[in-house]
């Protein structure tokens, strides 16, 4: 605050002699009187010279001490830390509740978006082959065509709508020759049919490349020296928008030896590209 100083002045006022009479006297004769001298022409006398003499003056105003700012500075400055520092704060919680609400979102739609499988409709369907001569009529699979037949199933909380789909059934020589990347036949447009949940369509494919086995083939499987496997893979939509892919693929299993599991169907042997779902 600024502090007021009371300035304290001493005047002093002299008169000085009035120029007229100091003349007067100056040139009257010795002896005269004065007063019988001709008066002169009166002549106005000057004003009184005033000399003022300022003591112990102060100016009337200080400025505010420095050390008294000094003291202010750092509590200015906490402030404007802690105001950049709860802003600071303010601003990560508002990133944070973002985020978290952008993931349950997200995550929302994973539990309800659609699912789609893919299983064979006949897990253990019989070989058909040519028979040969001696060979009883009652022979499972006697000219029958090796046809793989599989289920396309929505198994999601919400409908899926099918873009295309493929699917493929072969033979392999020996267990090497089938490829580590699937195959894939051009796919068939759906159009985007919608599947919900539990529903399904089948989709077929025949035995590649003779769909009759002749009997030796058929020995050769049975024994497991020969392969049949199928493939296939399907594209649709949940109802976000989002694109996915299921891919399937399944080998003919037939045990050997002590092997406890059932001649079926089986995923497990194939490379890992055959199975996959996005």
């Amino acid at each position: 605050m600024p502090v007021l100083a009371v300035t304290v002045c001493h005047s002093v006022v002299i008169a000085a002699p009035s120029p007229a009479a100091e003349n007067h006297s100056r040139h009257a004769p010795p002896g005269s009187n004065p007063k019988e001298s001709k008066p002169e022409e009166a002549q106005p006398a000057p004003p009184p010279l005033i000399q003022q003499t300022t003591v112990n003056c102060q100016p009337a105003t200080q400025e505010t001490s420095p050390k008294k700012d000094a003291s202010t500075k750092p509590t200015h400055d906490l402030i404007e830390w802690l105001n950049a520092g709860s802003t600071f704060v303010v601003a990560v919680f508002a990133v944070v509740t973002a985020v978290a609400i952008f993931r349950q979102v997200w995550t929302a739609r994973d539990t309800d978006r659609a699912w789609i499988m893919a299983t064979p409709i006949t897990r253990s369907p019989p070989l058909g082959f040519i028979p040969e001569v001696g060979d009883a009529l009652d022979v499972p699979g006697r000219d029958q065509r090796n046809i793989f037949a599989c289920a396309i199933k929505g198994t999601g909380n919400t409908p899926a709508q099918l873009i295309d789909a493929t699917v493929r059934y072969r033979r392999a020589e020996r267990f090497e020759d089938i490829p580590q990347e699937p195959e894939y036949l051009p796919r068939g447009q759906l159009n985007d049919l919608p599947l919900v949940k539990d529903d399904s369509f089948a989709v077929v494919a025949i035995l590649e490349p003779n769909a009759i086995l002749s009997r030796t083939n058929r020995d050769a499987v049975i024994a497991g020296q020969q392969f049949l496997y199928a493939y296939g893979a399907v594209a649709y939509k949940d109802v976000f928008g989002r694109k996915h892919e299921t891919r399937f693929g399944y080998i003919y299993h037939f045990p050997q030896g002590g092997d406890p599991t059932p001649n079926e169907f089986r995923r497990e042997r194939l490379p890992i590209a055959y199975n996959r779902a996005t």
